[in-house]
């Protein structure tokens, strides 16, 4: 240990000769983001379509595996809408995922009805409507705003809402088990006026899917002087999918970059030159924006004993990093940190690691809820703000920070003792 610590001293740390293909992350980008993939939802099985790519690459590599064909297989339900969508008041079409997006959460509904304006100057006359004649809202969606303070009651009754929003529409996808009652609208503030649009006409079908079959894609590299203790990195691969038969969201930050990472780590230590002191486990998880289902499955079924593991390496959101990196977890793992930072600095790979507490915002929660030590990465940065919508296209993210989080990451999985 004092010769291992007078060296770097003296030296500072090895940056160990290699460099990432650029021109294949951006491929991978591309591949994960095309419509062949659905969104990497749970529309045309995107997500399965996306776990064979994925596991086909780990092949590729000659990466162990723990299962047949690298898959770990569990099941949710979940709410889709596969069908065509139609909704258009009576002064203009309104076009999806640009003017509206559909609550996941929401029922089909088909058919015309009422828009009644609980919002500014129409707000009295139609709550004097609705006194006068209840049986209105059952024929009626609600026009409300986050601002908005309504009887309670008018909401069970009414057959919907129409909500408006001031930011930027961003979509979620929605676990079968909160289902409403009701139709719900987000719809762009400016694509409506209270004067003009009077009326809806709308067809959206939703789709109850019970069981829906998923799978993680897990491979794994055995190592050198530690090869019984199992790291683990991990990004999720799956999206929002579809919303309806054109509508689809391509994740390109959310989580294309993440996966194109784990691939390129993958890859890297596949290569009997640079084998790892300590195995490596690699997983790209199903089911993280239903809920982080396949991170907990995952963790309900390790392939390994969890004393093993002595940390889990999460990443999601690495399209930017004009404004270096933050860990999540990195109060509580203050060495780790430390280290990280240690790296950064002798190299000057990033503008800077901002550790935060721990957060349950991402894969790495199902692991340090079972005691399992574990960090999550994503960059910082204003260059690239595109977020669960229609936008987050591989051929807009900047990628900025990209080659000095795989170095860092590599240098740090070489030797985590450092």
């Amino acid at each position: 240990m004092i010769k291992k610590l007078f060296f770097i001293l003296l030296v500072g740390i090895p940056l160990w000769g290699y460099s990432q293909d650029m021109e294949q992350v951006k491929k991978n980008i591309k591949t994960l983001c095309s419509p062949k993939f659905h969104g990497r939802g749970y529309v045309k099985k995107g997500q399965q379509k996306t776990a064979l790519f994925i596991a086909k690459k780990f092949n590729s590599f000659k990466l162990q595996s723990f299962s047949p064909n690298y898959l770990q297989t569990f099941s949710i339900s979940i709410n889709t809408f596969p069908s065509s969508m139609k909704v258009k008041t009576n002064s203009k079409k309104l076009v999806g995922g640009v003017d509206y997006l559909v609550v996941p959460s929401s029922l089909s509904i088909k058919g015309k009805y009422n828009l009644l304006w609980m919002t500014g100057k129409e707000r009295f006359n139609n709550l004097l409507k609705i006194e006068e004649n209840p049986s209105i809202l059952k024929k009626s969606l609600l026009v409300i705003d986050e601002k908005t303070i309504i009887n309670s009651d008018y909401l069970v009754k009414a057959r919907g809402l129409v909500i408006l929003k001031d930011k930027e529409l961003t979509w979620s996808a929605q676990p079968a088990t909160s289902i409403n009652k009701s139709f719900l609208l987000e719809v762009k503030r400016s694509a409506l006026q209270p004067e003009l649009d009077k009326e809806i006409t709308i067809n959206v079908k939703s789709k109850y899917i019970p069981n829906y079959p998923l799978d993680n894609v897990v491979a794994w590299v055995k190592g050198k002087s530690k090869s019984n203790k199992f790291l683990i990195i991990g990004a999720h691969y799956d999206h929002l999918g579809q919303m309806g038969r054109k509508i689809y969201f391509p994740g390109a930050h959310d989580n294309a970059s993440g996966v194109a990472m784990l691939l390129s780590l993958a890859e890297y230590f596949s290569k009997k030159e640079h084998k790892p002191e300590y195995s490596i486990i690699f997983v790209a998880f199903a089911a993280e924006e239903a809920g982080l289902f396949g991170s907990e499955y995952f963790v309900s079924n390790l392939p390994v004993e969890k004393q093993e593991i002595p940390l889990m390496i999460n990443l999601d959101l690495l399209a930017s990093g004009s404004d270096g990196i933050t860990m999540i977890g990195g109060i509580e793992q203050n060495k780790i940190f430390q280290n990280f930072e240690t790296i950064n600095r002798k190299n000057n790979l990033l503008k800077k690691i901002v550790p935060m507490k721990n957060k349950c915002n991402s894969d790495q929660c199902p692991f340090t809820k079972a005691g399992i030590s574990a960090i999550y990465l994503y960059t910082r940065g204003n260059e690239y703000r595109e977020y669960h919508n229609i936008n987050d296209k591989a051929k807009d993210i900047p990628l900025t920070a990209f080659s000095g989080i795989y170095q860092l990451l590599i240098n740090y999985l070489k030797d985590p003792d450092l």
